[in-house]
């Protein structure tokens, strides 16, 4: 059995750290460059911060305010280094030598426990016919820390644990689909469209610069490859921690594809409010839960009759406790 874990942002803001877009908003205009590009840049992003809630999709926008490609390589360079130190240095602030092992591999092993009693038992069922084979987990991150990296680096022998047949659950591969806080950084948007600038659409350079798909390909490290294998492959997806934004879309099409086959897709996304013992609560996330559904859908090229075979097999946990308690400090934080 093949399970791949696709994990965004949100797996490294439940650590503790700030690495929202709007953290690094204030660090960045205040970050020291003279240049006139970059000082227009930040007077926009200073007055306006709820449109570049996501920075990808903003860059794309912004290069209506751009006219060469000298100026996109100047705004993308100087966003790139400033975000590198300021994630390098949340990421240093933690000390990942002090965590609980067996409940982060448990979490990796079984992650439909998190799920509320109905999904659980059809997950489990999904699994039941699959105990003779030895598991693989594969982890495709889109952030640029190493937290995970950190995380399990010291799994013995890299096995996470066994299945009912006691059969090993192996963790493979962890894959930074969108580079490292120190190199190979891809930052951009997903499709040529989300380029506003339409000047821009026929340079090679800007393409290569701002479209993930072809910075891939110019940087030639074939994490694209392996994705696109890993999600043909796999028999269950987890997603954490990502919003399932129009600037990865690419990966979701490919997961609607698959859905056509018999997988299952679980989403783990945070509940928009404390959930206390609370009815309206409740629907509240249960509305968020069918919300991410068709999101994942939309990007989909299923038919409507497709799209109504394919929920059957996604499964959203709201406001789950999934990944919680890792770090057995309070905040991970160094002392």
């Amino acid at each position: 059995m093949n399970i791949l874990f696709i994990i965004g942002n949100g797996f490294d803001m439940n650590l503790g750290m700030k690495t929202q877009y709007s953290d690094f908003y204030p660090e960045y205009i205040k970050s020291k460059n003279d240049n006139d590009v970059i000082m227009g840049l930040k007077e926009r992003i200073k007055d306006n911060y709820e449109s570049w809630s996501c920075l990808e999709t903003a860059i794309g926008q912004d290069t209506r305010n751009l006219s060469s490609k000298d100026e996109v390589d100047i705004i993308t360079e100087d966003i790139k280094r400033v975000l590198a130190d300021y994630l390098k240095k949340e990421f240093e602030r933690f000390d990942f030598n002090h965590y609980d092992r067996n409940k982060l591999c448990e979490y990796l092993s079984y992650p439909e426990k998190y799920l509320e009693t109905g999904s659980f038992e059809d997950i489990r069922d999904f699994r039941s016919n699959r105990h003779t084979e030895e598991w693989i987990t594969n982890i495709v991150t889109f952030n640029y820390t190493y937290s995970l990296d950190k995380l399990l680096e010291n799994i013995p022998n890299n096995i996470l644990g066994n299945n009912r047949s006691n059969r090993p659950i192996t963790l493979k591969k962890i894959i930074h689909i969108h580079g490292y806080l120190d190199k190979d950084m891809v930052l951009g948007v997903n499709d040529i469209k989300q380029i506003e600038n339409n000047a821009f659409h026929d340079d090679i350079d800007v393409v290569e610069e701002l479209l993930k798909p072809e910075c891939n390909k110019a940087i030639n490290h074939k994490f694209d490859r392996d994705f696109k294998n890993l999600i043909n492959k796999a028999e269950i997806i987890c997603i954490y921690g990502s919003s399932i934004g129009q600037t990865d879309k690419i990966w979701w099409e490919l997961i609607g594809e698959r859905l056509k086959e018999n997988i299952r897709v679980i989403i783990f996304t945070r509940a928009d409010e404390k959930v206390l013992v609370n009815q309206n609560l409740s629907n509240r996330n249960r509305r968020k839960g069918t919300a991410f559904t068709n999101r994942l859908l939309a990007f989909s090229n299923l038919t409507e009759e497709e799209k109504i075979d394919a929920k059957s097999k996604i499964f959203v946990g709201v406001g789950r406790n999934i990944f919680n308690n890792i770090l057995k400090t309070k905040t991970g934080e160094k002392k």
